[in-house]
């Protein structure tokens, strides 16, 4: 099983550095109309598209706090992004239930590969100093 995870890291993390660059505006806008400068913890970019393409999403930076993606984003995510600073968990089902996947920055650009490709509903995410090649060890 350990083989099994690192494979999936190690492979994970060669496509994340041939691909380019994850979308990054400078500032994100959030649920009461203010804006946040993204590249905090907690904040997550969420493409239907692999590789980052199609219509993204930017989230901003609730930390150890379940959160629901809109109706009209359930089982579309097809990249993940996470910034740098958290340790986010993302579920199948709505309320943080049912089977979860766990990704750290820089996040998983194919979650077809992973057998993740539009399944997520909502995620949590906490403030880690864990890195990519740890995860494998937890």
């Amino acid at each position: 099983m350990l083989a099994l995870i690192l494979t999936r890291l190690l492979f994970s993390f060669s496509l994340t550095t041939a691909s380019p660059a994850l979308p990054s505006p400078t500032w994100a806008n959030l649920p009461d109309g203010t804006k946040e400068v993204v590249g905090k913890p907690g904040g997550i970019t969420t493409c239907e598209g692999f590789n980052f393409t199609q219509l993204c999403h930017y989230n901003c930076c609730v930390l150890a706090n379940c959160n629901t993606f809109p109706r009209d984003e359930w089982d579309k995510i097809s990249a993940i992004g996470v910034d740098q600073g958290a340790s986010c968990e993302f579920y199948e089902g709505e309320q943080c239930l049912g089977d979860s996947i766990k990704v750290l920055f820089p996040g998983i650009q194919d979650l077809k590969g992973w057998l993740w490709d539009n399944r997520i509903r909502s995620w949590n995410c906490h403030a880690t100093e864990l890195k990519w090649w740890e995860l494998a060890g937890n």
